[in-house]
């Protein structure tokens, strides 16, 4: 199986971020991606700063980190055109002991034959593994394949790569550094939560508004949640917000 999969245009689509901290990343992600694809680059130092299309969110699930992405690619293929692509890292660690090294590389030079191309690599932690660890050779032959290739990577290559992962302290530090983004999502705030919680309520056409929230939600999937209990089990989302007729 080709693990180097093309992200077909329907499947990339913007979404609403809540929060402050998480739109502020997606503007900067988006900044990297001008400089990266423009076809009439200034010279500011780009390469001598470090500066390449190479990105990293980290944080807990379901808090906007792989919606971040998704705008960003869907606002290169707006803009530029581009081509987005995905490595899918569960088939690749799951070949035949001695092929998965081959196999991403396989799918890395693959990429980088392309011009105006974005990588999204999630759960990139299952690939590039800490070398500390008491982990198989096969999994730190696979770090080094990943540190290759980022250090290849320029501003001008027109190649923008989006990682993301919800355990970053598994990640070789030598690799985080290899990051022009390397950023934590942290937790929404309690009005970010009420404001995706109003949202959800629109969305399944309930009345009233939540002012509140009554139990220990801390993510945005978890305010989901919710509201598919009380549409699949006819659950009564009073249970956990409280509301304004």
């Amino acid at each position: 199986m080709d693990i180097l999969q093309r992200i077909k245009e329907e499947q990339i689509s913007p979404c609403k971020l809540f929060g402050t901290g998480i739109n502020n990343i997606e503007k900067k992600i988006k900044c990297l991606i001008d400089i990266v694809m423009d076809d009439n680059p200034r010279d500011l130092g780009y390469d001598f700063f470090d500066i390449k299309g190479t990105v990293l969110l980290h944080g807990i699930p379901g808090i906007g980190k792989t919606t971040a992405m998704n705008n960003c690619m869907s606002y290169a293929l707006d803009k530029y055109g581009s081509d987005c692509y995905e490595i899918l890292t569960t088939e690749t660690i799951e070949c035949e002991l001695g092929k998965a090294t081959k196999n991403l590389s396989d799918a890395l030079n693959e990429f980088e034959s392309k011009e105006n191309a974005i990588l999204f690599i999630d759960e990139i932690d299952r690939l590039c593994i800490n070398r500390k660890a008491d982990e198989l050779s096969e999994l730190k032959r696979m770090l080094m394949e990943l540190m290759r290739f980022f250090d290849r990577q320029k501003a001008s290559s027109k190649r923008v790569i989006l990682c993301c992962t919800n355990i970053v302290e598994q990640i070789d530090d030598a690799l985080k550094r290899r990051f022009t983004i390397f950023e934590e999502v942290g937790k929404p705030e309690k009005k970010e939560m009420i404001e995706f919680a109003n949202l959800c309520m629109e969305k399944a056409s309930m009345k009233g508004k939540v002012i509140g929230i009554m139990q220990n939600l801390a993510t945005f999937d978890d305010i989901k949640k919710v509201f598919r209990d009380a549409l699949l089990a006819n659950a009564n989302v009073r249970d956990a917000f409280e509301l304004e007729e």
